[in-house]
């Protein structure tokens, strides 16, 4: 059982800044160090412009963010998770949730899902994927033992995560070729618009679009199917690109704005589409292991 006492926003700051400053660091601090390199000082103001304004805000936001949202966890616990009559049932003072235990995943190991656990800091133990959430619980050594016990006795599949170098390995592999590719397509819109920026503009724009297309899936990857198929809406993913887009394109003017909202956009909407894909592919893939064609489900 989690209790109210047990939620703190500084544990939450705690676990989640240093990926959060990873992350600035990496998406600001590699074109940043290539500029300096270049000598463009314009090109170097911008990077600094930009690194104070979103990695600055964003750490701010994050903050606030923290600090409001930990009283609201304290409002819905005690929270308490429990296995009756081949149900998972999560309750709390609010509502009480139920998934069938035959379509849940577990795992033994930590959760950046389960947003009590990065506030309580009792992120070791067992995680359970239900069909519509990530739920992280048996924290203490005893209630661990029963859990992993009761979960192996009754058959319920492991799934665990990708790990943290897959993650990070993946992450940067889509950072690559999205930085490539935009160096690419900048070049060429270099060649018909004389435009000084072009390469740098496009080719930062693919590098973020790179990078957060594959942190998106691998964060989707550790969440049940029916949570990720909620973050990993195609509109508003595509929604999301389309802005993102917009604000770079804009330096190429009104019509430069539109084509790029629009063209972003669409990638949104491919990356939201293709990671719903193959999510679902792997839960049916899952699906399909649990099932004997001779005596049913297993």
């Amino acid at each position: 059982m989690v209790s109210p006492e047990d939620v703190r926003a500084w544990t939450y700051l705690s676990y989640v800044g240093k990926p959060v400053l990873l992350v600035i660091g990496l998406v600001f601090g590699l074109p940043l160090a290539i500029a300096i390199w270049s000598g463009d000082a314009n090109t170097i103001q911008l990077i600094a412009a930009l690194l104070l304004l979103f990695g600055g805000g964003f750490v701010l936001l994050l903050s606030l963010q923290a600090w409001v949202t930990a009283s609201q966890h304290r409002s819905r616990l005690p929270r308490t998770v429990k296995v009756e009559a081949g149900q998972l049932e999560i309750a709390a003072p609010e509502r009480t949730e139920t998934a069938e235990l035959k379509d849940c995943t577990w795992y033994y190991g930590k959760t950046f899902v389960d947003e009590v656990c990065l506030y309580s800091g009792l992120r070791q133990g067992v995680v359970i994927h239900t069909p519509e959430t990530t739920i992280g619980c048996g924290h203490s050594p005893e209630v661990l033992e029963c859990w992993q016990a009761f979960l192996t006795l009754a058959r319920v599949p492991q799934n665990p995560p990708l790990g943290c170098l897959r993650g990070f390995a993946i992450t940067m592999a889509g950072v690559g070729v999205g930085l490539f590719a935009g160096i690419a397509i900048g070049a060429l819109v270099c060649t018909f618009t004389r435009h000084p920026a072009a390469v740098f503009a496009i080719g930062f724009l693919g590098f973020l679009d790179g990078g957060f297309a594959t942190g998106v899936y691998c964060s989707a990857t550790s969440e049940g199917w029916r949570a990720a198929r909620k973050r990993l809406s195609p509109m508003v993913l595509g929604l999301a690109f389309a802005v993102v887009g917009a604000n770079f394109g804009n330096i190429f003017g009104i019509p430069g704005l539109i084509i790029f909202a629009i063209a972003n956009g669409g990638i949104g909407v491919i990356v939201g589409w293709a990671c719903r894909t193959r999510i679902r592919a792997a839960q049916l893939d899952r699906e399909a292991e649990q099932y004997n064609p001779f005596i049913g489900e297993v």
